[in-house]
């Protein structure tokens, strides 16, 4: 399913909105799960979702993007991974 190597983090509210801010002032482009997404059954309905909140009001229940290692680091500074 993916072409890169997958490294999953966990984080409260509080922790992926900050990774989210951190990854906008990178300029890295995430894709964006919020719980409404789970109530969609098709991607257009998903984009549909996100895209009438704003940042500040996002329910996020997760993030993807992909970037270089030192970029990464930075954006998920305060995470810990998974375990």
């Amino acid at each position: 399913m993916f072409g890169q190597p997958v490294m999953v983090f966990q984080s409260d509210a509080s922790g992926l909105t900050s990774v989210l801010s951190r990854a906008k002032t990178r300029d890295v482009k995430p894709s964006i799960f919020t719980s409404g997404l789970f109530a969609t059954g098709n991607d257009a309905d998903n984009r549909l979702v996100v895209s009438q909140l704003r940042y500040e009001d996002l329910n996020l229940a997760g993030l993807a993007f992909s970037a270089d290692r030192r970029t990464a680091d930075k954006v998920l500074k305060g995470v810990s991974l998974h375990r």
